[in-house]
């Protein structure tokens, strides 16, 4: 695989922190958390989006991710509205730290070993909550922290997978609808972040479960940022109005790349449907 597929969005990232050099970047990390923004802006926005205050310990500790907030609001306030019906216990911290992904990115040779540094200060700040298992709502920060803090005694999982824990406990139902099942290439989270692996199959099945859904498997060989057009086009090609990513990165990229061609449904919405509270 070609290190350099993604060359352009780490020019992107160059943007989103106004072309600080990585060492910049790194020490902006160390002050503010985050290594595109101040943790004030961040929060505001959290809170926008419906959070609550912080709790003082709680056994599942949130982690948003640098980009989230900004990029992904919908997904963001559909992951809490979805753990708040759930009854699902949560803590989220006013200051969190990069996972490490965009830092190691632009150069996982010379990066990844600051990247676990950066990556277990979360896991720290989970000790002072109580907190047994950190769960991040960027598919990035998942892959990357589940390939460098491995060997943690916490567990480390991407947000759908506390939510489908209760789910699955349940008789779920949706108004007939059929629609494509866009899972994502994963490449290369998988090439850098190979003990990463996130639990994709579970997403696929948990859909299955719910009464009034059908699911038209899309091809996962195509990338989202390179062949969005192709998996637009093959959707319309089946005859499928709506496109569903359990991936937040290829939800953001299709949507964008979709131009209201097709509607891009996120996974929490349709989980929310199935509830009944949306």
């Amino acid at each position: 695989m070609n290190k350099n597929i993604f060359k352009e969005e780490f020019l992107n990232n160059q943007m989103n922190t106004c072309g600080r050099t990585v060492e910049e970047e790194i020490q902006t990390i160390e002050n503010y958390g985050n290594h595109g923004v101040s943790e004030v802006l961040r929060n505001k926005v959290l809170k926008g989006l419906g959070l609550k205050a912080p709790k003082a310990e709680a056994k599942n500790g949130l982690i948003f991710g640098c980009y989230r907030p900004f990029t992904s609001q919908d997904l963001l306030r559909n992951y809490i509205r979805l753990l708040d019906f759930l009854n699902i216990d949560y803590v989220w911290f006013e200051k969190e730290y990069c996972c490490g992904w965009p830092i190691v990115g632009q150069n996982p040779e010379k990066y990844m070993e600051i990247g676990e540094q950066l990556c277990r200060r979360n896991i720290e700040l989970a000790d002072e909550k109580n907190v047994t298992t950190l769960v991040y709502c960027c598919v990035g920060c998942a892959y990357a922290v589940r390939h460098m803090a491995h060997d943690s005694s916490k567990q480390l999982v991407y947000v759908l997978d506390i939510i489908l824990d209760e789910m699955e406990k349940r008789s779920n139902k949706i108004k007939p609808v059929t629609v494509g099942y866009f899972e994502g290439c994963h490449s290369w989270y998988q090439y850098n972040f190979p003990q990463g692996a996130i639990n994709w199959a579970r997403y696929r099945k948990a859909l299955d479960q719910i009464d009034g859904l059908t699911v038209i498997d899309l091809p996962n060989t195509l990338c989202c940022k390179r062949s969005a057009r192709q998996i637009i086009e093959t959707t319309r090609a089946l005859n499928l109005d709506s496109i569903i990513c359990p991936c937040n990165g290829c939800h953001k990229t299709l949507t964008e790349k979709s131009k209201s061609q097709i509607s891009i449904l996120s996974y929490p919405e349709i989980l929310l449907q199935s509830l009944g509270a949306q």
